[in-house]
């Protein structure tokens, strides 16, 4: 199936190499994950009443991301000016933004640090509201489930582990 098809049906992945828009900034970058649902093309064109309402919603739907992922004084910084596990962060955002029902997630935390690991573990696995791993005092290590090559992540619920290893 074709990529398009694949988000139809509530299907998103992020690359083990960071895919992103260099010289965009944050907030382009995540809402190029929502382009499926812009809308009808002509009300965009003419910039009506409805384009311009979904246009807001969206907009104010990445920056909900961003923020969920610590990215929120980022937005409107080029994507080639951030660390690389904001980078990372930014292409999860992206894969957010199209409000998929799965995520595939190749590699989330390669060639991370071990800083940029417990941020994406917190993003991943813990609610809002719920208290960090390091705050329950338990240590983060790459052999949580992140450091595994793929994920099939039910969007913004438990990852659970689809295939580790060699493929």
């Amino acid at each position: 199936r074709q990529p398009h098809e694949m988000a139809a049906l509530g299907l998103s992945r992020t690359f083990q190499n960071i895919n992103l828009f260099a010289e965009q900034t944050v907030l382009s970058n995540i809402l190029i994950g929502s382009h499926r649902l812009i809308g009808n093309p002509f009300a965009n064109l003419f910039w009506l009443p409805g384009a311009r309402k979904r246009e807001g919603e969206l907009v104010a739907r990445a920056v909900e991301i961003a923020t969920m992922l610590g990215l929120a004084d980022e937005l409107d910084i080029a994507v080639k000016n951030l660390a690389y596990g904001s980078q990372k962060r930014v292409e999860l955002a992206r894969a957010l933004a199209s409000r998929p029902q799965i995520i595939l997630l190749d590699e989330p935390v390669a060639g991370c640090n071990d800083e940029d690991v417990a941020g994406l573990h917190i993003a991943m696995y813990d609610a809002p509201g719920k208290k960090r791993p390091e705050e329950q005092g338990q240590a983060l290590q790459k052999e949580t489930p992140l450091a595994a090559p793929h994920f099939l992540v039910p969007a913004v619920q438990k990852p659970v582990e689809l295939f580790s290893g060699a493929p």
